[in-house]
């Protein structure tokens, strides 16, 4: 509900957003570098850890939202996240991760909404901006001074 108060909630919840992803994101490169020295396969590894994650979110959400005899599509839904979370971090590392954990929690943490004339629509372009500005950084970060459109010279 910090995210519905004032701007001070609002920034709040930016913040420990943060925090939240960087110690979900070093869980789960937890769980694959356990899961991986206990296999001591890579492959192995990733596939366990990808199951892993797949059953704590699942735990965490899964069939309680639907109810015990239609339990069978969170646990497919959370068994396609857990895959994509574990290949997210072994092709584009931590960080990625980190980053992609928090933009997850920050669009469910503020309230979105396309009606700009609801009460709360500043918030939700607020979320959006932050979102945005937070991804043209690291665009303009990860390219440096390199020219995007280069012609080709004679």
């Amino acid at each position: 509900w910090e995210a519905f108060g004032s701007l001070r909630g609002t920034a709040s919840r930016f913040f420990t957003l943060q925090g939240t992803a960087i110690m979900f994101s070093f869980g789960i490169v937890i769980i694959l570098l356990f899961w991986r020295l206990v296999t001591r396969s890579a492959a192995a590894g990733a596939i366990a850890a990808a199951a892993t994650v797949a059953l704590v979110t699942y735990q965490s959400v899964g069939w309680h939202a639907v109810g015990l005899e239609h339990s069978y599509f969170p646990l497919f839904f959370e068994a396609i996240v857990g895959a994509g979370v574990i290949l997210l971090t072994l092709r584009f590392g931590v960080l990625s991760l980190a980053v992609a954990i928090f933009v997850h929690f920050g669009l469910c943490a503020y309230p979105l909404t396309t009606n700009l004339s609801s009460w709360y629509a500043g918030r939700s372009v607020v979320a959006l901006l932050l979102i945005v500005a937070l991804a043209m950084y690291g665009a303009a970060t990860a390219v440096g001074r390199q020219r995007l459109f280069a012609l080709p010279e004679d």
